[in-house]
C-alpha cells in the first residue's frame, strides 16, 4: 500500500504540469482519477462533514459563475470535482498529514533526481531528440516524455538549454523544487547540504521567479539559524558563500530580462495588468472561464511599458490575475484563502509565498496537487506521530 501511495502522489505532481498532459491530457486525467477510486476504496474513511461544506461552497460558487456568465457548468469541472476527490484522498490517508507529507518529499526527491538526468542527457544529446507536437500546439524535443526541453536561452555568452525536467515548463519544476527545498530546511529541519540536489535543478532551469524565491528561503531559513545562537559564525560564513555563489547568476538573469529577454519581460507585464484590467470591468463574476472570451477581451488591449506598448493576442500566462479575471474577485479570493489555509505545511505563509510567487509565470491551478493542499485547510490533521517516530519515517524513507 506503501508503493501505491508513492504512485497516486507521483500522478498528483505530474499532473501538475508534466509533459505527458500536454499530449493525453484526458487519458492521463481518467487514470488519475480511477488510480485515485482505486485508492481510496481499498480505505476505511471518514468524510470529514466540514470538508463536505467546503466542497459544497466550491460548487455552489462556481453554478452561480456559470450561470452569471452564461458559460457551461463544465468549464467550471475542475473547481468542484477536484475538492470533492481531493477530500476523499485526504479521508484514505486519515487525514495524516506528515504521512501525505513524506510521501510528496519523496516524490519530489525522485523528481529532483530525473531532472539532474535531464540535464545531462538535454545536454549531451539534444541534437537526437524528436520533436513532438501536442493537439494543443505545445512542441518539445522529448525521449518518452522523461527527457524533455523546448525553451533555449543566453546566460554569460553561452547558449543554454533550459532544464524543464518532466514537465512542460522550467517554471512549473521550479515551484516544485522550491517546495522541496522548503520541506527540507523547514519540515523536516535538516542540514543546509540536503539542498543542494534541488538547488542545482532550480539553477538549471534559469527561472528568475524560480531564484528569487530560492534566495527568499534560504534567508528565512539562515535567519533563523541565527536566532537560536549556536554556531553564528558558522552560519554566517556558509551563507554569505551560498548567496555570494548565487548572486551573479541572478544578476545575470536580471540582466538578460532587462536587456535581450524584454520581450518576455513585456509579456509577463501585460499578463499581469490586462487580467485584472478585466476583473476591475467584471468584478463579481469575472467573465467566466473561456480563453476565447479572454482573447476577444484583450485583443485591442495596449498596455503602456516605458517605451514599449504591449498588445498580445495569446493565453495569459500569470495565473494569480487571471483567476480574478475568470472567476471575479470574491471566487478568486476564496481560491487563494482556502490555499493559504492548508494544514500540510507548518509555515502556511512561506509555502503560499511560493506557490503564488510561482503562479506569476505560470497558467497551472486546478490540479489535484493544489486541491490536496487547499482541502487540507477544511479539515485539522486527525494522526499525529511521536517526535521520534517521525524523525525515523524521515531518515528512513523521505530525504
Amino acid at each position: 500500500m506503501k508503493r501505491f501511495e508513492y504512485l497516486l502522489m507521483f500522478v498528483f505532481v505530474l499532473g501538475f504540469g508534466g509533459v505527458v498532459t500536454q499530449f493525453y491530457s484526458t487519458t492521463f486525467e481518467v487514470i488519475s482519477i480511477l488510480l485515485i477510486l482505486l485508492f481510496v476504496s481499498s480505505k476505511k474513511m471518514h468524510i470529514d462533514q466540514v470538508g463536505l461544506k467546503g466542497v459544497i461552497i466550491f460548487a455552489l460558487m462556481s453554478i452561480i459563475s456559470a450561470v452569471a456568465t452564461s458559460t457551461s457548468i463544465l468549464s467550471y469541472a475542475g473547481f468542484f470535482i477536484r475538492p470533492f476527490l481531493a477530500l476523499m484522498v485526504l479521508a484514505a490517508f486519515s487525514y495524516d498529514y506528515p504521512q501525505i507529507k513524506e510521501r510528496l518529499s519523496g516524490v519530489l526527491k525522485v523528481v529532483a533526481w530525473l531532472a539532474v538526468a535531464n540535464f545531462f542527457v538535454v545536454m549531451l544529446f539534444h541534437g537526437y531528440m524528436p520533436v513532438l507536437t501536442a493537439p494543443t500546439g505545445y512542441s518539445v524535443h522529448t525521449i518518452g516524455f522523461i527527457f524533455n526541453y523546448h525553451a533555449e536561452t543566453t546566460r554569460f555568452g553561452i547558449d543554454f538549454i533550459r532544464n524543464e525536467g518532466l514537465f512542460w515548463e522550467p517554471g512549473v519544476l521550479v515551484i516544485l523544487m522550491n517546495i522541496y527545498v522548503y520541506l527540507i530546511l523547514f519540515e523536516y529541519n535538516q542540514r543546509i547540504s540536503h539542498t543542494f540536489l534541488p538547488i542545482f535543478v532550480i539553477i538549471t532551469t534559469a527561472s528568475t521567479s524560480g531564484y528569487l524565491v530560492l534566495s527568499f528561503i534560504l534567508m528565512i531559513y539562515f535567519l533563523k539559524s541565527l536566532q537560536k545562537g549556536r554556531h553564528k559564525i558558522f552560519v554566517i560564513l556558509i551563507g554569505a558563500g551560498i548567496f555570494a555563489a548565487l548572486f551573479p547568476i541572478i544578476r545575470e538573469e536580471v540582466v538578460f530580462k532587462t536587456t535581450e529577454g524584454i520581450g518576455s519581460t513585456n509579456k509577463r507585464y501585460f499578463d499581469l495588468i490586462a487580467p485584472f484590467e478585466l476583473a476591475k470591468q467584471h468584478p463579481l463574476f469575472g467573465i467566466g472561464p473561456n480563453v476565447e472570451t479572454y482573447l476577444h477581451e484583450t485583443r485591442n488591449m495596449t498596455v503602456d511599458l516605458g517605451e514599449y506598448t504591449i498588445s498580445h493576442e495569446t493565453g495569459s500566462s500569470n495565473l494569480f490575475a487571471t483567476l480574478f479575471a475568470f472567476y471575479g474577485i470574491p471566487m478568486a479570493l476564496l481560491f487563494f484563502y482556502a490555499l493559504y489555509r492548508q494544514n500540510i505545511f507548518k509555515k502556511k505563509w512561506l509555502l503560499f509565498l511560493i506557490i503564488v510567487i510561482g503562479m506569476f509565470s505560470e497558467p497551472m491551478a486546478f490540479c489535484h496537487l493544489y486541491f490536496l493542499f487547499i482541502m487540507s485547510g477544511f479539515v485539522k490533521e486527525r494522526v499525529r506521530f511521536s517526535s521520534n517516530n517521525l524523525q525515523k519515517s524521515i531518515t528512513c524513507e523521505s530525504c
